[in-house]
C-alpha cells in the first residue's frame, strides 16, 4: 500500500550511471525525502538485484561507497523478489529491447493466393 510518492528525473552525468548505480541513487533519494519514515520504521526493499551484496562489499569505491554509508544509518532489509506466475513473462517483455521493424513485418507480408 503506497503511502508517499517520490519522483526525480536524472540529470547530467546521472543519465550515464549503470543500472545498479541508478537503483542505489533512487534509494538514496527516497531516504533523503522520506527521512522520518526511514528512521522510524524498518524499510524492506524487494528487488531482483543484489543491492545488499554490492553495498556491503568493502571494495566499493567512489559514489557507491558514499551512498553505502548514507544508507547504512537506516534499518534497510533487502529481500529477493518472488515472481508470481506469469510475471516472469511480463517482465521479459518489458525489459526486452524492441527490435526495429518488428511490428512492420506483418504489414509487409503479402496475402497468400486463394486456390
Amino acid at each position: 500500500m503506497p503511502i508517499y510518492f517520490v519522483s526525480r528525473a536524472l540529470r547530467g552525468p546521472e543519465v550515464n550511471y549503470t543500472s545498479m548505480e541508478k537503483l542505489v541513487l533512487a534509494l538514496v533519494h527516497a531516504s533523503k525525502r522520506l527521512k522520518r519514515y526511514f528512521q522510524a520504521h524498518p524499510i524492506i526493499v524487494v528487488t531482483d538485484q543484489p543491492i545488499k551484496n554490492i553495498l556491503s562489499n568493502p571494495k566499493v569505491a567512489g559514489r557507491m561507497q558514499k551512498w553505502s554509508i548514507q544508507l547504512g544509518e537506516f534499518g534497510i532489509h533487502y529481500r529477493p523478489r518472488v515472481f508470481v506466475k506469469g510475471q516472469v513473462l511480463a517482465d521479459f517483455i518489458v525489459e526486452r529491447p524492441e527490435e526495429e521493424g518488428q511490428g512492420d513485418s506483418a504489414k509487409e507480408e503479402e496475402p497468400l493466393p486463394a486456390q
